[in-house]
């Protein structure tokens, strides 16, 4: 599921967002689950989400991964917003760490 960055894309305020996330993170741990969340940067300048993945991830006790994209460039996409096998590798390789981590 991708909140976040489609909430974006949709012009969402983060606030709406990050309350959904929450929601969505508390439930899924009350269950027993480990959560991932996976940060998208957002701007150029500033990135009032990256700060909102760091809080939400403490508040719940869930990994992050603070910006998926980092670093893959144009190369590496599909389209505008989507990687392309090798990028969708790279993610899975940054989220790989962060999940073995919680299933320890």
């Amino acid at each position: 599921m991708v909140l976040g960055g489609n909430d974006v894309l949709r012009r969402i305020r983060h606030e709406e967002t990050f309350a959904n996330l929450d929601a969505i993170a508390g439930r899924l741990r009350s269950r027993g689950a480990a959560v991932i969340l996976v940060g998208l940067s957002v701007g150029v300048f500033t990135d009032a989400y990256g700060r909102g993945y760091e809080d939400l991830a403490r508040r719940t006790s869930s990994g992050l991964v603070p910006d998926v994209l980092a670093g893959i460039n144009p190369d590496l996409m599909a389209d505008q917003i989507h990687p392309n096998d090798l990028g969708y590798r790279m993610m899975a390789d940054r989220i790989e760490p962060v999940l073995r981590d919680l299933l320890k």
